[in-house]
């Protein structure tokens, strides 16, 4: 891979800025704190985004902004490539919102995780790196930070190691052999199990032999039993014969039984019958005979009718002549308040003149003529009213009589309507007690015939009786050699089934048996075998790392550090170990440039052995190196460039602010902050 350039918009202390990557030796100078390093923070991001623990997006976003963009171009296998990656500030920290990745002019946008599994992919990184949190790889191979460039050397051992064999690609003998430790625990506990299974295999043997000879005995017994249960069969059958010839003739006896027994129950019921009939003609014995009534209720109504009619219309004559009555009496009335009004008058009402005597005399006069006659009249009425109310009271008197007849001949009527049908039932009794008398000498004839049909044939009984028990004894023999053989038959089925599930976990026992001892054979193979082979593999694979790694670290730190009192190598544990004047020292007590020149000469080895090693990583071509002069002296400066052409990478790229670094380079990009901004000038 070769970086082309790099687009930084929003992003530390970078507005909008871009930067170009020729191939060769590029040196990015400038002082401490001109934004160096965030290019390189920039680079890792586009390719891996937010590194958790390692770079928060709040760290890359410029203060203030609310959004920030970076956009990185590189070169892979002759194809061209950008990815964009974006930051966005939320209400409590920056995210990374999706990005893009361009192949060939060919866009395609995706979520953060996607283009990160597509660039380890393209970069030739193991897949597992997606949900991490960093490469391994990239970090030991491309670029390690400044702070990080001592850390490995200075790790303690089991650190150190557990860092080489994950990016050496060895850890996997390691996981391979504690993958086989676990099989092997899981091959002992199977052979537990099995072990287990067949802890009681001698004892399930012996059961089955035991519940083989009892079935051969019980199937001896049930075909020994089969000739008895067959005669009492036969015994059942021929006495079921017999019965039924016996049945058969007590059929005709259970017939005259009936018969008899139909008898007695007529006998009763007609005995009762005969008495209620007795009964009924002792009481109808006294009947009285009742003539029949010479008029009928019919012509006496119509002369009630006939009456009512002249009733009616006396009664209407009668209100006439009351009203006339009353009307005669109202005017002789009006005439006596006439005269009285006369004699007391003085004055007329109308004309207000004296009336004269001569003259209320007269009309009094006139008046008592009037009233006199009206009297006459009333008397006249009265008498009228008197024969009315006698004719009317006579004709009363008739409706009454005629009314009382018609009762008398009513009650007459029904006496002898009760009496006739009192008569009817006279007769009727005495025809059903004659038809009684004749049907109750027809059923004691049956009774009796039938009583003497079964005197001769109670013998019939006791033989249906005897033959009825002798068959219940014969059942019951059948019965109980019937259930001895059922129980042999459900015993041998018992011991069948039983036999077959003893045979069937014999079966399982002989398949666990075989199963433990392929599970010895490979407990055995892993135990004693494959995993010493693993750990001889990894030790050959670690020693030829080891030779090849302390080879290129001793040929860089020497020449780095021409000085032949100070000698360095390293141990089996890939530590770095200092000689100076034949004594052993730490790295820790070296000076600042040599302990540089120590962690410079590891970092390139380290490179230079992944990449010999991984050769499906794409990013051999390309070099990050972060302050690593950092304490070198002027001459250690002149012999980088002899170390550099050694590593024959196509583009390295290099952060320094020592001024000297400028003669090294091919190419030189200038980092410079005016006003918090930085910019790069070529």
């Amino acid at each position: 891979m070769l970086l082309k350039s790099l687009h930084l918009k929003n992003i530390r202390s970078y507005n909008d800025e871009n930067i170009t990557f020729p191939n060769g030796i590029v040196l990015l100078a400038g002082d401490i704190g001109a934004g160096k390093s965030t290019i390189l923070l920039a680079i890792e991001f586009a390719l891996f985004g937010i590194l958790r623990g390692e770079l928060s997006g709040s760290a890359l976003l410029r203060h203030g902004a609310r959004e920030g963009t970076v956009e990185l171009a590189f070169e892979l296998e002759g194809k061209q490539y950008t990815i964009g990656r974006t930051l966005k500030r939320t209400k409590t920290s920056v995210e990374q919102a999706a990005g893009y990745l361009i192949e060939n002019e060919l866009r395609q946008d995706l979520t953060a995780i996607e283009l990160k599994s597509r660039v380890l992919g393209l970069l030739g990184y193991p897949s597992d790196l997606v949900t991490k949190s960093k490469s391994l790889i990239y970090r030991y191979t491309v670029y390690t930070p400044q702070e990080d460039m001592k850390r490995i050397i200075l790790e303690d051992t089991e650190n150190r190691l557990m860092i080489l064999r994950k990016v050496f690609d060895i850890d996997k003998y390691r996981r391979i052999s504690d993958n086989a430790a676990m099989y092997a625990k899981l091959l002992r506990e199977r052979k537990r199990t099995f072990e287990g299974q067949l802890s009681d295999e001698q004892l399930k043997k012996q059961q089955f032999a035991a519940k083989k000879k009892e079935a051969e005995t019980v199937q001896k017994s049930s075909l020994d039993i089969q000739p008895r249960l067959n005669t009492a069969k036969q015994a059942v059958v021929q006495q079921q014969t017999v019965l039924e010839q016996v049945e058969k003739e007590r059929t005709k006896l259970t017939e005259h039984k009936a018969t008899l027994d139909s008898a007695e129950r007529e006998l009763k019921t007609l005995a009762q019958a005969q008495q209620h009939a007795q009964t009924e003609l002792n009481q109808l014995a006294k009947l009285q005979e009742m003539p029949k009534p010479t008029a009928t209720p019919k012509e006496i109504e119509q002369n009630i009718l006939t009456r009512q009619k002249e009733l009616q219309e006396k009664e209407q004559s009668l209100r006439v002549h009351v009203a006339a009555r009353a009307d005669l009496l109202a005017t002789k009335r009006i005439s006596d308040e006439t005269i009285q009004k006369i004699r007391t008058l003085d004055q007329c009402p109308t004309c207000l003149q004296n009336v004269a005597d001569t003259h209320k005399h007269s009309i009094m006069h006139q008046e008592s003529t009037k009233a006199d006659k009206l009297l006459e009249q009333v008397a006249h009425t009265e008498q009228s009213i008197s024969k009315q109310e006698q004719a009317k009271k006579s004709i009363q008197q008739e409706i009454d009589a005629f009314q009382k007849q018609n009762s008398a001949l009513r009650e007459s009527q029904v006496k002898h309507e009760h009496y006739c049908k009192e008569l009817e039932r006279k007769k009727n009794a005495e025809t059903r007690l004659a038809e009684l008398t004749q049907t109750i000498n027809a059923a004691e004839t049956r009774k009796k015939q039938a009583t003497n049909a079964l005197q001769a044939n109670t013998a019939i009984e006791t033989r249906h009786t005897a033959e009825k028990e002798k068959l219940k004894t014969l059942q019951q023999q059948e019965k109980t050699v019937m259930i001895e053989h059922a129980t042999l038959l459900e015993r041998a089925k018992l011991l069948k089934e039983t036999l077959l599930l003893l045979e069937q976990e014999l079966k399982k026992k002989q398949q666990a048996r075989e199963q433990l001892e392929k599970l010895s054979a490979m407990h055995q193979w892993v135990n004693e075998f494959f995993t010493n082979t693993m750990t001889v593999m990894e030790k050959h694979v670690m020693t030829k790392i080891y030779h090849e790694f302390n080879s290129l670290f001793v040929n860089w730190f020497n020449g780095l550090i021409e000085d032949e009192v100070l000698q360095a190598r390293l141990d089996e544990t890939f530590s770095p170990i200092m000689q100076q004047n034949g004594y052993d020292t730490v790295v820790e007590n070296l000076s600042g440039g040599e302990k540089t020149a120590c962690a410079l000469a590891y970092r390139l080895a380290l490179n230079k052995v992944i990449t010999a090693l991984r050769s499906s990583v794409h990013t051999k071509d390309l070099l990050i190196l972060d302050e690593p002069t950092d304490g070198f002296s002027s001459d250690q400066i002149d012999k980088m460039r002899d170390v550099l052409d050694q590593l024959q990478a196509r583009q390295i790229i290099i952060v320094s602010h020592e001024a000297k670094i400028e003669s090294l380079a091919d190419h030189v990009v200038r980092i410079v902050k005016e006003e918090h901004a930085s910019k790069a000038l070529v």
